[in-house]
């Protein structure tokens, strides 16, 4: 699903305003566990920087209505385990993503 292009450029222009550490990229998604450790170099190759289960259902009643769609997601650590999960990581990751969901909202309501 593609995200819409004035939610993701809003999106840009606050992570640009404020200093957190905040990723754009894409999101594998599946309606069940997506994938095990044997696809890592298949996600790697293509650039994913999240797996998750939660968002599809969003993203096809977005799709099915004709709503603008942007995911903004809390990522404590990465698909190749580079980065570990951490509770300090945790609570700083899903900060900066209520931040800058808190931030595009507000800039959209004007």
């Amino acid at each position: 699903f593609k995200m819409n292009s004035n939610l993701l450029k809003q999106a840009k222009k606050n992570k640009a305003q404020s200093n957190m550490n905040i990723h754009f990229g894409s999101i594998a998604t599946d309606q069940h566990f997506p994938f095990d450790h044997h696809n890592d170099a298949l996600l790697e190759k293509n650039h994913i920087l999240a797996v998750d289960m939660e968002d599809n259902g969003v993203a096809q009643a977005c799709w099915l209505y004709h709503t603008p769609l942007i995911i903004i997601r809390a990522i404590s650590d990465n698909v190749a385990n580079k980065i570990p999960y951490t509770q300090r990581n945790a609570k700083l990751a899903a900060r900066n993503a209520a931040n800058l969901t808190i931030l595009t909202i507000k800039a959209l309501s004007k």
